[in-house]
């Protein structure tokens, strides 16, 4: 018979000579390992391990469906972020190692006691409140955190409350709404990784080719449609001393901040991520 190891290189040479990724190994190692429903170390402790058929084969449809271009999260339903492991589809947008800048802010920006009332807005797939939430548990957060997760979409909401209940064993408030058209409440802090992208960013076959909701991409023609409509919305929204917190691009940084000083935003903060860009920006409601 052939091996793990034997099929694995076919599948990575296949991703490697037709420019499918840039990370042929790890890509092919993924698949794998949902193919075969091992954990990655102990895939690479089973390499010489004889492959039955049947497998062989599934991992092949898996490689195919990585040559068309669909992301590896999109075929293997599951996605890590802030060290939790998400559910993701073509519903909900793919989370981005960046994003856990904005939920390292929050949680800066929380301290350690009292109530706190949180809404993540165009929340996807959750993961953004969902991982604020866990991780203050995991502090033992002095004080009761009430989540409510919000997004125009019926279907990420769908996606959302079924991670929420894997991960957090609980169902948070759930909310269908464009933006705060229908959010009655007021919070002590907002989280939103909005639609950033321009039209044309937007438009590019790359991308296209991720099969992303563009719900949760495009942004009018400077990308920032939906951002203005948040920050002159958001501050009914928040109590006294009450924090909104924005992803943007890597270029938006600037822009945002100046959109929340006029708005009359206080203690108004661009922080980067790891690669040095502008990410998150947030201000306060005085």
């Amino acid at each position: 018979m052939i091996t793990i190891k034997d099929i694995l290189t076919q599948g990575t040479n296949r991703l490697k000579r037709l420019g499918s990724t840039e990370t042929p190994y790890l890509d092919a190692l993924l698949l794998m390992g949902h193919t075969l429903n091992m954990s990655k170390e102990r895939l690479i402790a089973a390499m010489n391990d004889n492959i039955w058929e049947i497998d062989a084969i599934e991992f092949g449809k898996t490689i195919e469906q990585r040559i068309k271009g669909i992301p590896v999260a999109y075929i293997i339903h599951r996605k890590e972020f802030y060290g939790l492991d998400f559910y993701v589809d073509s519903r909900v947008l793919i989370p981005r190692p960046d994003t856990e800048v904005l939920v390292e802010t929050a949680l800066g920006l929380t301290g350690d006691t009292g109530d706190l009332d949180l809404l993540d807005l165009c929340t996807g797939s959750g993961c953004i409140g969902i991982s604020i939430l866990h991780e203050l548990r995991h502090r033992k957060y002095r004080g009761t955190c009430r989540l409510s997760l919000a997004d125009i979409s019926d279907e990420a909401l769908t996606v959302s409350a079924l991670n929420a209940r894997t991960i957090l064993g609980s169902e948070p408030t759930l909310i269908r709404s464009d933006l705060f058209s229908s959010i009655p409440e007021s919070y002590d802090l907002i989280t939103t990784n909005p639609p950033y992208l321009t039209d044309a960013q937007s438009d590019h076959p790359q991308l296209r080719a991720r099969r992303e909701p563009d719900l949760a991409l495009r942004s009018g023609s400077d990308g920032l449609d939906h951002i203005r409509k948040i920050i002159t919305d958001a501050y009914a929204h928040l109590h006294t001393g009450g924090f909104l917190i924005i992803e943007g691009g890597f270029d938006q940084g600037p822009r945002i901040r100046d959109l929340l000083t006029a708005g009359g935003y206080t203690r108004v903060t661009i922080v980067q991520d790891l690669a040095g860009h502008d990410r998150v920006v947030y201000g306060m409601r005085a």
